[in-house]
């Protein structure tokens, strides 16, 4: 609860995050109640410093009973996949509001819309160079 009696929420993109009673919702006026672990990810997404890293993701996410020397590196991937339908869920097919940083992490966008933008953007930039690629084997053959 903040001072003024209101529960604590996070916002993130297009969503607010009410951890209180696990409710988030869209901008576009959609809501649903989500699970433990789409919680604890959206609250220590929001806590990290910029990015969450994986091993840290996991030792949230699995009991102490289930962790083990060599963790298992896809159960974050999972999860996180499993958060990201629940956000494409709410925004109607409009995209979750989750960035990968390959070798570091992830993180929550901040800004509305921040990540149909950037991959529109890079979906172009690799669709470029794939027909670079094809038109310079077409060459060669």
């Amino acid at each position: 609860m903040t001072a003024q009696g209101q529960p604590k929420t996070i916002e993130f993109g297009d969503y607010v995050f009410t951890p209180e009673n696990r409710l988030l919702r869209h901008a576009n006026g959609t809501s649903r109640t989500v699970g433990r672990t789409p919680a604890v990810l959206i609250e220590h997404l929001s806590a990290a410093d910029g990015v969450a890293g994986k091993e840290g993701i996991y030792q949230l996410i699995c009991d102490r009973s289930e962790q083990s020397e060599n963790p298992e590196p896809k159960i974050v991937d999972v999860q996180i996949r499993k958060l990201r339908l629940i956000l494409e869920e709410l925004s109607a097919g409009g995209g979750g509001h989750i960035e990968t940083l390959w070798g570091r992490g992830y993180r929550l966008g901040n800004e509305p819309g921040f990540l149909k933008d950037s991959l529109r953007s890079a979906r172009g930039e690799r669709n470029k160079g794939l027909g670079r690629r094809l038109a310079s084997i077409h060459a060669v053959v």
